[in-house]
């Protein structure tokens, strides 16, 4: 049997599909597992993982559609599945092109599901993991968010090491919270904890917020220039990390010691918050969150749920529930 996953989106998306990798693989054993991605660091969490067969690779540009089909045609797959949150429209007819014997996907209105031979309808108030679970079978979710091929190093000091990503995707940068927030935060910190360090991760995206970071605090390590794996086993020595809505926000997930303390503003928490028991949102809770892909977004211009979030917001926020500052304090 050979089965393709469809996957348009990007890392954090992956990382939330991989429980329902897992029950892909118990559903079907003996198959061939391949996966077309079209940004580059969704292949990431999933590159290593043994049932997997093949990566295709393309962009969204009309000559690189046409040739990834044509490629896929052939291989003449038994299953394919579009993973949850895609366009329903433009991945159901991309599905429909490559022609496998069975198309899953869900869909919003009936007019999607024609292109699907086993079409799930959407949930919009479930976690993105349990829309993608939905899409194999109507179980509770029994897998966790996991990258394949990566363990977790020991530690062997004792301070209590904090993660902070001051980014996100550069296309969503409204998402972000402002850099001189997290080094108020940090000496809120500093002012209460004292054997703590800070690592601060910065892509070349956010590259400016993390060096102001860095020089505007103390016991902060600048983390840039590293490979995802570098990153990912860096982020796994964390005792907590905070970030604000972003793709290593989800590698941290996979570590199930780490606390997680994600920070939200215009984005659905429920749908994509980092999935652990050990994520906390932290948001103002305006009665305009989220207006995450609404014209409310659009035409937005202070961004009041995170502009109006203090760092002592985060602050009072992690002392409540970190039980690793609680076990210090």
């Amino acid at each position: 049997m050979k089965i393709l996953v469809i996957h348009t989106f990007g890392l954090g998306d992956m990382i939330m599909f991989t429980p329902t990798l897992e029950k892909l693989f118990e559903l079907y054993p003996e198959a061939e597992v391949d996966f077309v991605i079209f940004q580059e660091a969704a292949s990431f969490p999933i590159e290593k993982a043994d049932q997997i067969n093949r990566i295709y690779r393309s962009s969204y540009r009309i000559r690189d559609l046409l040739s990834i089909l044509i490629k896929l045609r052939v291989q003449k797959y038994d299953i394919s599945l579009v993973t949850s949150g895609t366009s329903a429209y433009k991945a159901g007819i991309f599905s429909f092109l490559i022609g496998a014997k069975e198309r899953i996907g869900e869909y919003k209105s009936w007019v999607e599901s024609l292109f699907y031979t086993k079409a799930i309808k959407y949930i919009e108030n479930i976690h993105r993991v349990e829309n993608n679970y939905k899409l194999l079978c109507d179980e509770e979710v029994k897998h966790r968010v996991k990258i394949y091929g990566i363990k977790k190093a020991q530690r062997v000091d004792k301070k209590i090491r904090v993660g902070i990503h001051p980014g996100s995707n550069p296309l969503f940068k409204k998402k972000r919270w402002a850099k001189e927030n997290y080094v108020t935060f940090i000496n809120l910190m500093q002012q209460e904890y004292f054997n703590i360090e800070f690592y601060i991760f910065s892509g070349p995206s956010e590259l400016i917020e993390g060096e102001y970071i860095v020089q505007n605090s103390s016991n902060t390590l600048l983390i840039e220039d590293k490979s995802l794996r570098e990153v990912t086993s860096l982020i796994w020595s964390c005792d907590i990390f905070i970030n604000s809505d972003s793709g290593l926000g989800h590698i941290a997930a996979c570590n199930e010691d780490c606390e997680i303390f994600t920070i939200f503003g215009p984005a659905k928490d429920y749908k994509v918050k980092p999935y652990s028991k050990k994520t906390q949102v932290v948001k103002l809770g305006l009665d305009c969150q989220p207006c995450y892909g609404t014209d409310r977004l659009k035409k937005c211009y202070d961004i009041a749920c995170l502009n109006k979030l203090s760092a002592q917001n985060l602050f009072s926020t992690l002392k409540k529930y970190s039980k690793v500052l609680n076990n210090v304090s």
